[in-house]
């Protein structure tokens, strides 16, 4: 029993970011229970949050698509799935902008309505996995093996 509890706690640990690789979404963690060492460069697990939006202008929705590198997540909402990243999630609708102008009272007073201008309005959010900041608090778990193969899974 033991054993197994040294094993474990060598397998989840927290420890301190010293250092962050973007490109290859690595993380160096040192761990001050372990006289402040430092680790090789820990994959960093993809853990995006689901980001849904939708806006309306007068009660009526605005057109929406939305790509998603995960799992179809049925919400009906325009869904397209890749492979990549970021998830990217676009609002579009085209306004129309109307002119009104009074007509002085010497000619008879009217109001002229009509359309000066149409305009698409379009807003892209997009979504990119979460990477850990340089002196972040992280949970890190090991690979039993007792080698240096870890993950970075999330921050504390």
């Amino acid at each position: 029993m033991k054993e197994e509890l040294n094993v474990l706690k060598n397998m989840v640990r927290v420890g301190t970011v010293s250092s962050v690789d973007v490109e290859n979404r690595t993380a160096r963690v040192k761990f001050a229970d372990k006289n402040n060492l430092v680790s090789g460069p820990l994959k960093i697990l993809k853990n995006s949050p689901t980001i849904t939006i939708e806006k309306e202008v007068d009660g009526e929705k605005w057109d929406l698509t939305a790509q998603y590198a995960t799992a179809d997540r049925k919400f009906g909402l325009g869904e397209i799935y890749t492979n990549t990243d970021p998830d990217t999630i676009i609002l579009q609708k085209t306004i129309q902008y109307e002119k009104k102008e009074s007509i002085p009272e010497s000619t008879g007073s009217c109001t002229y309505t009509g359309v000066i201008e149409e305009k698409t309005h379009k807003h892209i959010v997009k979504v990119y996995p979460w990477i850990p900041y340089v002196g972040q608090l992280v949970l890190c778990i090991y690979m039993p093996n007792g080698g240096s193969d870890g993950f970075v899974i999330g921050g504390v």
